[in-house]
């Protein structure tokens, strides 16, 4: 099996061949397997924003990053994503109703930030950060 090119690394990354490859054809395998390290930089990002009480710029940051991972996870054009399409995602998957409610949470929270940002104080930052932070956890281990 040694010699089996299926086997060998690749000298620069790490990765086995046929994954490389796979991921080279493969969008939606690409997609999957490149995001969960995307959506950990942009939690990040977001955190810092959050610790410099830049509320604006954290809705910013967390609804982009929250948006792009859901994109990727079920490869849907960044614009489409919604809380009504990531439900129609998930039911099927027998998605827990508490995580479904707080999926739309986090996009109705995101959305009074954009057109009522004054309303949006760092206690209900830290709130939708932590929700995103629970449901990309949660779509992370389930199977869908």
């Amino acid at each position: 099996k040694a010699n089996n090119e299926n086997y060998n690394l690749s000298q620069h990354d790490g990765l086995p061949i046929w994954r490389k490859e796979k991921m080279r054809t493969d969008k939606r395998y690409a997609r999957i397997l490149i995001d969960p390290g995307k959506a950990k930089k942009g939690i990040k990002k977001a955190q810092n924003y959050l610790a410099k009480d830049n509320i604006t710029r954290f809705y910013d940051s967390i609804f982009k990053t929250y948006q792009e991972y859901l994109g990727n996870k079920f490869n849907l054009p960044i614009g489409s994503v919604t809380a009504f399409v990531v439900e129609d995602k998930l039911r099927p998957a027998n998605c827990e109703e508490g995580m479904l409610k707080m999926i739309r949470e986090v996009f109705g929270e995101c959305e009074m930030a954009r057109y009522a940002s004054s309303q949006m104080g760092a206690h209900e930052a830290e709130g939708t950060f932590e929700k995103v932070r629970k449901v990309i956890d949660y779509l992370e281990k389930v199977k869908i």
